[in-house]
């Protein structure tokens, strides 16, 4: 990217079990303990399954009784992470930015959390029983709309369904539209409430979730991921627009990279940045639970990142779950949280029970304080497409 062309992160709101604020969310990974619990999905006589779900009384969306029961779930934490965002961007949105603001929210599960209940009721009781939001709620444009008429954003508006990479197709969108200067400042994130029974009986029917109840990427015996709820937003700003404001500045995105092998992903988007390989110093894991995906993953660093030391790799997902397509944006969250922090935050476990990294060190258990200027941030979705972000520490 051109120096007039930089993008920078400036903002970040979270919701998941770990917290609903960056502070809580730090505080609780830094612990390294899984955040996952057993809950009925299928009513009352129906088997237990782990699962990472938000403690409401942490989420903060300000909304009405009245607004609420209009919304699904998805929506509803889309919005509390916007507005989590905008306060730490120290952004207020009026007449004079207002079409210079644009969104972009990105979700796969969209809003069954809502619809589910009101089909039972179609089934059961006939039409009159239906609420009349069912088609509003469920969209999957339900956040980007809702968030624009809440805020009266009226820039660049969209929204991403692309499994677990929605957030970084999102947030590659969100650059394009800043360079073009089409706009000033993007809301780029993703929000999932995939615990309802159908989405999760999906998920379950279709092999993704640990049938021991386990989510134990890098170890022998790992055999799938555990699902989760979460949403997470990110302040995208032109760099030079947060500097003159001086805005808190997270990072810097440097380079995207997709293909459909992870290694060849990362490979264009260190290309793309002119940085060499062992010049990175964290990796943020995409630790998809499965035996084979996790040595691909082993061997693309290996591949690409080989003889380099100073090297750390985690995968903090393994507290938290998978978000599906939020996983992506929290992963990036993470990212600027560590590079802003230096420490590296771990994958849950302990050290003797994951394969070791052939190269550099896999933080497990506990974090470490590390010194670092670049974080990778890896992601797949279910079909192999693989999309890596590449993050800088801003300059003091």
């Amino acid at each position: 990217m051109s120096n007039n062309k930089r993008c920078v992160i400036s903002g970040i709101g979270l919701a998941t079990s770990a917290g609903c604020d960056v502070k809580t969310f730090w505080n609780t990974l830094k612990k390294g303990k899984p955040l996952f619990r057993k809950k009925q999905l299928f009513g009352e006589d129906s088997p237990h399954y782990w699962v990472s779900d938000i403690d409401d009384q942490q989420l903060e969306h300000q909304l009405s009784k009245r607004q609420t029961k209009k919304l699904d779930r998805f929506t509803i934490l889309s919005i509390a992470t916007t507005r989590q965002a905008l306060m730490d961007s120290n952004i207020e949105v009026n007449d004079k930015n207002r079409e210079r603001i644009g969104i972009i929210v990105g979700n796969c599960t969209a809003g069954w959390t809502y619809v589910e209940p009101e089909m039972y009721k179609l089934y059961t009781n006939g039409m009159k029983d239906v609420g009349p939001y069912v088609a509003t709620s469920w969209f999957p444009a339900a956040p980007q709309g809702e968030i624009s008429i809440l805020y009266g954003i009226e820039g660049y508006s969209k929204t991403v369904c692309a499994d677990r990479i929605s957030a970084g197709i999102a947030i590659e969108q969100a650059l394009r539209v800043i360079q073009s200067g089409e706009v000033d400042t993007m809301l780029a994130g993703c929000s999932e409430a995939p615990l309802n029974s159908l989405v999760f009986n999906a998920y379950l029917q279709g092999g993704q979730i640990s049938p021991t109840g386990n989510y134990q990427p890098f170890t022998p015996e790992a055999d799938g991921n555990l699902l989760g709820e979460g949403a997470a937003t990110l302040i995208i700003e032109n760099a030079e627009r947060a500097e003159a404001r001086n805005a808190k500045i997270y990072c810097e995105i440097l380079a995207i990279g997709k293909n459909s092998l992870l290694v060849e992903a990362m490979r264009s988007c260190l290309q793309a940045a002119n940085v060499k390989g062992n010049e990175i110093d964290y990796v943020v894991l995409d630790a998809t639970g499965e035996v084979k995906k996790d040595d691909e993953e082993y061997q693309a660093i290996k591949e690409l990142l080989g003889e380099n030391a100073n090297l750390r790799i985690s995968a903090p997902k393994s507290l938290y779950g998978n978000l599906v397509s939020a996983s992506m944006a929290v992963n990036i969250a993470v990212g600027c949280l560590s590079l802003e922090r230096q420490t590296v935050l771990p994958t849950a476990g302990e050290v003797e029970k994951i394969k070791p990294s052939s190269i550099g060190k896999h933080v497990v258990g506990i974090p470490e304080n590390h010194p670092m200027k670049y974080v990778l941030v890896n992601e797949r979705d279910e079909d192999g497409q693989s999309l890596v972000i590449l993050l800088k520490k801003p300059e003091v």
